[in-house]
């Protein structure tokens, strides 16, 4: 009788268990391919915009979270000709009145 219970102990254990694992990766399945799908997504946005003036727009990012964000008050300079980003330099901390 004991050799039967804990046989079958063991067998719920192995079922559970089984049951985990097949659940975790399931959920692993379900995860990565919404990452693919997302990375699939971005690149499709993004594959039409020139590689340089990507790197460019992402240090441009990194620059103003750097600054501490933009904040409403700064006024943004026109941008020259042939420059696509607006860096430090454009903003204006101090805004005059129009």
């Amino acid at each position: 009788m004991v050799h039967a219970a804990h046989v079958h102990v063991a067998v719920v254990h192995a079922a559970v268990v089984h049951v985990a694992v097949v659940h975790v990766a399931v959920v692993h399945v379900a995860v990565v391919h919404v990452a693919v799908v997302h990375v699939a997504v971005v690149h499709v946005h993004v594959a039409h915009v020139p590689v340089v003036q990507q790197v460019r727009a992402t240090r441009s990012l990194l620059r103003v979270l750097a600054m501490g964000g933009v904040r409403q008050q700064f006024r943004v300079r026109p941008v020259e000709a042939g420059r696509h980003l607006v860096g430090p330099r454009d903003i204006d901390p101090y805004p005059r009145p129009r």
